[in-house]
């Protein structure tokens, strides 16, 4: 089910975000496996079970989206730690980061995580939800296949590991990695 909403995002501190970031919203669901096939050598056993979870979605249509023509451009936004996605909390996670790409005429899209991994940024998880999400939006609404992916702090290490799950859908890639920059600002002053 989705839910459309057309509001102003609040930031993870609870501050309204943006004077021109008043938009509709789509939020949704997908289910993602909650484990993974991994081996975890210290007991030497394999976990390889299905359970699986919900995971929020938000979806931002550009005001020139059309269900019929071309194709409109997607991005796949991950967010960094601290930000997610919250229908309930007016959060849209990693669209913060591409207002001006919607409204240069790109869809935008992004995923809560893994709540097991406390949204542990680049788990399995997490880009498993992500690709479901890409599927269902690229099924449902007119976009296209090809897509671009972004990262915002350790929303990088999201889209970087999500590049290299899936090549073959990644047109190109922008990562911010705020957390390093300051860094290395932090220690050169």
């Amino acid at each position: 089910m989705e839910i459309r909403k057309t509001i102003r995002p609040i930031s993870h501190k609870g501050k309204p975000m943006g004077d021109d970031s008043v938009r509709e919203y789509i939020f949704f669901n997908v289910e993602y496996n909650h484990y993974r096939d991994v081996s975890d050598s210290t007991a030497n056993e394999v976990r390889d079970r299905v359970e699986m979870q919900e995971c929020e979605c938000v979806l931002a249509l550009p005001d020139s989206y059309t269900d019929d023509g071309e194709e409109t451009p997607l991005i796949i936004s991950f967010h960094g730690s601290g930000m997610r996605v919250s229908e309930s909390e007016n959060q849209i996670g990693g669209l913060a980061f591409v207002t001006q790409c919607i409204n240069a005429g790109y869809a935008a899209l992004d995923v809560n995580g893994s709540e097991w991994h406390g949204r542990t940024q680049g788990c399995f998880e997490h880009l498993m939800a992500a690709f479901r999400a890409y599927k269902y939006v690229t099924r449902k609404y007119n976009l296209s296949r090809q897509v671009l992916v972004a990262g915002g702090s350790m929303g990088g290490q999201s889209a970087f590991n999500f590049i290299g799950m899936f090549p073959n859908i990644v047109t190109a890639a922008g990562i911010a990695v705020w957390g390093v920059c300051a860094l290395i600002n932090k220690k050169k002053n």
